[in-house]
């Protein structure tokens, strides 16, 4: 299916979904793959080089770095004769040819004892993809060092704490026979007629397939109107709310893409347009209360709340149900004069 070697960071998704890589190479042929570069990617970039653009990041970078080296240390006892690296690949090898590989954020022999750590500075937890990687990373690094006999595993985050795994050689063995039996999957040969279906979870939020996979878009659908009241409480509830996070992220991945093919050429989907719409706002709201008590009672000046236009128009259609909606705009827009603010919204999609 693919030539490319697996890696330990892919490993969740590839693992839980062998359609993703044959799907990513036909969103690449149709270009429909979601941005690689989002503001929260930049963000972990610089923060995993210790490049900080910011005092957030600089605190994520030293908080999670300075923790990581702390709780990996505990587990050193020969702290003389201690081989340290960082952001060192390591691969695993069938024959001489190499088959899986990873690079975790920083990893520690002494003796039999090796340790490997993953620091995580952003605001998301995401606990089951990431003990898929750091297990891939300890079968990686008792592979490359065979006097290693036992491997402690810790995901240090920012937000969440950290876990710790502590791996056997029996357990590291179990973990391996994993390794290939994915690996194995993927470079089979399909067959056209019966190609592997996808099967949708949250995997598919790092699925460069994921706008045009029919699994993760019916995920939409399954939960489609489904009311946060009626959401069931405890363990069950918070999966169900993960996954409306990640029907979330997958809708606002497509939003992206046509908003960015509009932009760059109006025509391209036809019948539908970006536009912006002018949003008003209320300033100097004493000189504003004063204004409207000549034409409202306060107590529907105080169900306007936070002094909307919109709201300021309803009240006073309430209280003179023959007003238009336009007549009442204008009154209002008469009274208030320059303390109507306008500003442009973001763009949003609309059919012409």
């Amino acid at each position: 299916m693919t030539n490319e070697v697996l890696t330990g960071s892919g490993f969740y998704r590839d693992s839980n979904c062998f359609a993703n890589r044959r799907l990513t190479l036909e969103a690449e042929r149709q270009g429909l793959l979601p941005a690689e570069s989002t503001p929260f990617t930049r963000r972990g970039t610089r923060v995993h080089a210790g490049e900080a653009q910011t005092r957030d990041e600089q605190d994520a970078y030293e908080q999670t770095s300075a923790r990581l080296e702390a709780e990996m240390r505990k587990h050193i006892t020969d702290k003389q004769h201690t081989i340290r690296e960082v952001e060192h690949r390591l691969y695993l090898r069938d024959g001489f040819a190499p088959i899986f590989s990873g690079q975790p954020d920083c990893f520690m022999v002494a003796g039999n004892i090796g340790v490997v750590g993953d620091l995580k500075p952003g605001f998301e937890a995401d606990w089951e993809a990431w003990e898929y990687q750091i297990n891939s990373y300890a079968i990686l690094l008792g592979e490359s060092y065979p006097v290693v006999q036992k491997v402690i595993g810790i995901v240090q985050t920012r937000f969440h704490g950290y876990r710790t795994w502590e791996y056997t050689f029996d357990q590291l063995l179990n973990w391996k026979t994993k390794i290939f039996e994915v690996v194995r999957a993927y470079q089979q040969v399909p067959d056209p007629a019966n190609p592997s279906e996808p099967v949708a979870g949250p995997w598919c939020r790092y699925c460069k397939a994921r706008l045009i996979c029919k699994a993760s878009l019916a995920l939409a659908e399954t939960h489609n109107g489904a009311l946060v009241e009626s959401l069931p409480i405890g363990p069950q509830g918070a999966a169900i709310i993960d996954k409306l996070k990640l029907v979330i992220k997958i809708a606002k991945d497509r939003l992206s893409w046509y908003q960015d093919r509009l932009a760059d050429d109006p025509e391209c989907i036809p019948g539908w347009e970006l536009r912006t719409r002018k949003m008003p706002e209320i300033a100097n709201v004493k000189e504003t209360w004063q204004l409207l008590k000549t034409i409202l009672p306060e107590e529907n000046i105080l169900k306007a709340a936070i002094l909307s236009a919109p709201k300021l128009r309803s009240e006073l259609r309430d209280i003179h149900p023959h007003l238009k909606e336009m007549e009442a705009k204008a009154a209002i827009d008469q009274l208030l004069g320059e303390l109507i603010h306008y500003k442009e919204s973001e763009k949003f999609l609309q059919k012409k």
